[in-house]
C-alpha cells in the first residue's frame, strides 16, 4: 500500500475545501455526498465543526462517514449531537457505538441480508 498523504487540518485547508465544494454544489444542484476520511479520522473540534457549519452552508451537500473518537470525547460529542438530528450530516462510531458495522438491505429487490451495493465515486 502506498503511503497515504497528510495533511494539516487548519484555517488553510477548510478555506481551500469550502472553495472545492462550492464547484459540485453548483453542478450537482440535486445534491452530492463526501464521504469522510475513509482512512484517518477527524483530527479536531474545529475542523469537525468545519463539516457541520459545510453541510449547513450548502443545501446540496450530504456528509458521512465513521469515527474512531469515542461519543465522549470532545470531538465525537461535537459529531454525535449533530448526527442524531436526522439532517444530511451522519457520522457513525466504530467500535459497537452507535450504529451498527454495516448496514442491510430489506425488501425492495434485495435478497434478506444481501449487503449494500458498493457505490460510485465522482472525482470532482
Amino acid at each position: 500500500m502506498q503511503v497515504e498523504p497528510r495533511f494539516t487540518m487548519d484555517s488553510v485547508l477548510m478555506a481551500e475545501l469550502t472553495v472545492e465544494l462550492e464547484n459540485p454544489a453548483s453542478t450537482f444542484s440535486a445534491g452530492f455526498a463526501v464521504r469522510l476520511h475513509a482512512r484517518g479520522d477527524l483530527a479536531t473540534a474545529d475542523y469537525a465543526r468545519f463539516w457541520i457549519e459545510a453541510v449547513n452552508g450548502l443545501s446540496q451537500l450530504r456528509v458521512f462517514g465513521f469515527t474512531a473518537h469515542e461519543p465522549e470525547s470532545e470531538i465525537g460529542a461535537i459529531l454525535q449531537a449533530e448526527s442524531v438530528k436526522g439532517n444530511r450530516f451522519r457520522i457513525g462510531f466504530k467500535f459497537g457505538h452507535g450504529d451498527p458495522p454495516a448496514t442491510i438491505l430489506r425488501g425492495a429487490g434485495t435478497a434478506p441480508g444481501s449487503p449494500v451495493p458498493p457505490t460510485r465515486t465522482i472525482r470532482t
